[in-house]
């Protein structure tokens, strides 16, 4: 077989892998992909052998092309086919959608995850981080304010607060919060004598504030597991 050889940022979006060139990364590293220095292109870094993983996307192109295996109906049917290809294509990984968070309605936020921006860890690795029941999803920094622990443009995993049962466990560390309809990455600090939480930044250019737990404007989405990867 003819070895081919491309960067993450040649492979992200293609072949059924990650949109990320992180996500790509994590992916090859979860999975053990043969790499080496990248040979003549601009910026180095690392190259990936690949000839495998394109084999079977075209393998699944050419099913999925055949005149007796053309898909009907809506572009979900497409969806729900290649979900259940997917599910074979990564056993032994959890894939893990990007953060979202709807505030058209604030009496109604509704948290969710978009698979258009996953990623692939392995169960191994999700198991070791004690996370294998608990709902997971990806978040991007967009500020500085808990630098440098946290700086704008990392990719972070976060556990999701689903309902007041979970918000009720958030006593301290850090968390993605809604605060008057801004979402914000902060240092949590419970003080049980009035109820209510510190909102602190690790940047201290940023001024810390108070919030009471009942405040309807205030709400815990999800809290840091680990930094996955830096900007």
């Amino acid at each position: 077989m003819k070895e081919i050889w491309l960067t993450p940022r040649e492979i992200a979006g293609k072949y059924n892998c990650p949109k990320t060139v992180q996500g790509v990364a994590l992916r090859a590293k979860a999975e053990n992909w043969e790499k080496r220095k990248a040979k003549g292109k601009k910026g180095g870094g690392f190259e990936y052998e690949v000839s495998n993983i394109i084999n079977k996307f075209e393998l699944l192109q050419n099913h999925e092309n055949s005149s007796d295996n053309k898909l009907q109906g809506s572009a979900a049917n497409y969806n729900v086919r290649k979900v259940s290809v997917d599910e074979d294509f990564f056993k032994g990984h959890t894939v893990i959608g990007e953060l979202k968070v709807d505030t058209s309605n604030i009496d109604d936020i509704k948290i969710s995850t978009d698979g258009a921006a996953w990623i692939i860890l392995s169960n191994e690795f999700v198991e070791r981080q004690g996370l294998s029941n608990v709902d997971l999803a990806t978040f991007t920094a967009t500020d500085d304010s808990m630098s440098d622990a946290i700086k704008n443009g990392d990719t972070l995993l976060v556990s999701i607060h689903n309902d007041s049962t979970e918000q009720a466990k958030a006593l301290g560390g850090i968390y993605i919060i809604l605060f008057n309809g801004v979402i914000m990455v902060k240092r949590l600090q419970y003080n049980p004598v009035d109820v209510s939480y510190s909102v602190i930044s690790d940047n201290q250019n940023y001024q810390a504030f108070t919030v009471q737990k009942e405040d309807p404007n205030f709400k815990v989405i999800a809290k840091l597991e680990r930094v996955l990867s830096k900007r």
